[in-house]
C-alpha cells in the first residue's frame, strides 16, 4: 500500500469519526415568539433555558438521543427526532415536557414551524417508500404519497406555507453524464462544481403539492448531496445545505446553483423560521448566510475549550431576535443575525 493510499484512508476515517461527533452533545429549539428555548441531545434530557441569559432553568429526563427539535407554531408542543433507525418523532407538551405521542417511521425529517407541519420518509430505501406530512402540534397525518422506491432520500423540504414539499435522492452512476477531468486552471469551489458536473453521477429532485400529493416536477441533476443535509423550499426552489458544504439551490426546471457557506464543514446546520438565514457551524466556527443572495459571513466562538474538538450540532432562530446554537461540547451560544457571538454558556 503506497503512501497516498494510506493518507487517503486515514483522511476518510478521520472525516467519518469527526462527522460522528455530531451525534453527541446538544441541539436546540426556540419558539416562534422567542419566549421558549430548549436544548437536548445525547444527554437524554431536556434543558429548559432562559432565552436571554442561556441559564438552565429546568432539567427533565426524556430518555431519547435527540438529533433535532422544533416547536409548534403556537409554542405548545415540542417535536423531537431521535437517533434511532427508521425515524421516530416524539411530541412533548411544552408546559410539562411530558410525552404526548410518537410518530413512527418518519425518517429524514424536516420541521416547518411556520407551516405547523413536519415531513419525512417512511421506508427509505425500501419498497414502498412514502412521503408523509404531519401536523406539528398533534402528529396527525395530513398527506402521504408514494415516491421512488429503493432509492435513498437524502433531504426533504417544506415551504413556509406548507403547500409545497421537495425530495432529493442520492447520487447514482449515470452513463448519460460524461466523466470529465476539470480544467487544471480551475481552483477552489469552481473546481468542486466542475467535478460534480463531470463525475458520472446524477441525483433526482421531486416537488409535490401539499396536501394533494400531486407531483409537480421531477428532474435529473448533475448535483449530488455531500453528507447529511438540511433543506427548505424557498419560493419554488429547494435549498439544500450539507455536511460537505457543497450546497445547492435547485429549481423545478433542474437548474442548480451551488454555493459554499463561509465556515468549512457543516457539522451543525439550521434555517431561521422565516427561511431568510442559513446558520452553519463546524470546529469552533460558524457562518450566517442570507438566502436572498447566498452571501455568507464567518465568525468564531469567543473562547475555545481546552479539550479538542468542539463541533456545532444545531441552530434555531426566527425572523427577529437572537439565533441560538449548541455544540457537542455541551455549550449553547446566543448569536447576532449579523454574524457575531453575543453570549456562550455551558449547559448540563
Amino acid at each position: 500500500m503506497n503512501c497516498k493510499t494510506v493518507i487517503a484512508l486515514v483522511a476518510g476515517l478521520l472525516a467519518t469519526c469527526f462527522q460522528a461527533t455530531a451525534d453527541s452533545g446538544l441541539t436546540v429549539a426556540v419558539s416562534l415568539d422567542n419566549s421558549q428555548c430548549v436544548a437536548a441531545g445525547s444527554n437524554r434530557a431536556f434543558l429548559r433555558l432562559d432565552p436571554a441569559t442561556l441559564e438552565v432553568k429546568e432539567r427533565v429526563w426524556n430518555g431519547l438521543a435527540i438529533t433535532k427539535m422544533a416547536f409548534s407554531k403556537d409554542g405548545s408542543v415540542l417535536a423531537a427526532a431521535d437517533a434511532g433507525m427508521g425515524g421516530m418523532i416524539t411530541l412533548f407538551d411544552t408546559k410539562t415536557l411530558e410525552r404526548k405521542t410518537d410518530v413512527q417511521n418518519c425518517d429524514v425529517v424536516t420541521f416547518g414551524t411556520q407551516a405547523g407541519l413536519f415531513a419525512g420518509i417512511q421506508g427509505n430505501r425500501s419498497d414502498p417508500t412514502i412521503l408523509h406530512v404531519y401536523g406539528l402540534s398533534d402528529g396527525v397525518s395530513k398527506m402521504k404519497t408514494p415516491i421512488m422506491a429503493k432509492r435513498t432520500v437524502v433531504a426533504v423540504a417544506l415551504n413556509l406555507k406548507g403547500t409545497l414539499a421537495a425530495v432529493l435522492y442520492d447520487g447514482k452512476t449515470d452513463p448519460a453524464e460524461e466523466k470529465k477531468t476539470p480544467d487544471a486552471a480551475l481552483k477552489g469551489f469552481d473546481r468542486t462544481i466542475a467535478q460534480q458536473k463531470g463525475d458520472g453521477y446524477t441525483s433526482i429532485v421531486e416537488f409535490y403539492e401539499v396536501p394533494s400529493g400531486k407531483k409537480v416536477a421531477e428532474k435529473t441533476l448533475f448535483y449530488n448531496c455531500n453528507g447529511t443535509a438540511e433543506a427548505v423550499v424557498l419560493g419554488d426552489k429547494m435549498l439544500v445545505v450539507n455536511y460537505g458544504n457543497q450546497n445547492a439551490l435547485i429549481g423545478q426546471d433542474g437548474s442548480v446553483t451551488m454555493f459554499e457557506c463561509a465556515n468549512s464543514y457543516n457539522y451543525g446546520m439550521g434555517f431561521t423560521s422565516d427561511h431568510q438565514l442559513i446558520v452553519t457551524g463546524g470546529l469552533a466556527n460558524m457562518a450566517v448566510t442570507t438566502t436572498a443572495d447566498l452571501v455568507s459571513k464567518e465568525f468564531k466562538v469567543k473562547e475555545r475549550l481546552p479539550s479538542w474538538p468542539e463541533y456545532f450540532r444545531g441552530f434555531s432562530g426566527n425572523s427577529d431576535g437572537k439565533i441560538i446554537g449548541a455544540t457537542d461540547g455541551y455549550r449553547v451560544f446566543s448569536i447576532n443575525r449579523n454574524a457575531s457571538v453575543i453570549l456562550e454558556k455551558p449547559a448540563f
